[in-house]
């Protein structure tokens, strides 16, 4: 090959093999796992703390309960509309009411429509409170069991309404059994 001046050299030939490029390293599938593992538990863990859009609540009292009663039952509303998340082993259920005259009017349950009045009945305020009052009285009774496995311990907690006495959230929390249920009232509107 012919140089003409102000050429640049040619770099010298090196006579060792070529050594290829390297490859990216590679995650192992154990590391995957793991970490797949961890993001699942925390996102459980998160679940579990926060179940209940209001919190847990105090444990309940009896004094507590029958003085929200006796509230709810001297100021309860004509006219009222109420929304709800009912809790049952993790099954959400959504719960809008319009109470008129004292009587559920319109009732929706995951947004359907409920006609049945017998059916509306059990998701009212009054039943919310007769079911906190049950289970308070099976709580203070040792020969009641709550239905549960012997040895599973039961924990009730509690806030009301200090306007009106309604329960702002209710939880029944019974530990190595599947039987557990929880609500929030998240809206609660008399209407005049």
């Amino acid at each position: 090959m012919l140089k003409l001046p102000g050429d640049l050299p040619e770099p010298a030939k090196s006579h060792s093999p070529a050594k290829p490029a390297k490859a990216p390293p590679r995650i192992k599938p154990l590391y995957v796992l793991g970490a797949f593992c961890l993001a699942s538990v925390v996102v459980i863990g998160f679940q579990l703390l926060t179940a209940g859009s209001r919190g847990e609540g105090a444990p309940l009292r009896r004094d507590e309960y029958d003085a929200a009663l006796k509230l709810w039952e001297a100021k309860r509303p004509a006219n009222y509309d109420v929304d709800a998340e009912f809790f049952s082993n993790n099954m959400p259920v959504d719960i809008h009411l319009e109470v008129r005259g004292g009587k559920i009017a319109v009732m929706t349950k995951n947004g359907a429509r409920v006609a049945q009045e017998s059916r509306r009945a059990e998701w009212s305020v009054d039943r919310m409170m007769q079911t906190i009052g049950q289970d308070l009285h099976t709580q203070e009774d040792p020969n009641l069991d709550f239905d549960v496995r012997a040895g599973v311990r039961v924990e009730l907690k509690a806030e009301f309404d200090k306007e009106y006495g309604y329960p702002k959230l209710y939880r029944r929390l019974a530990t190595g059994s599947p039987i557990n249920y929880s609500y929030d009232i998240t809206r609660f509107t008399p209407i005049n």
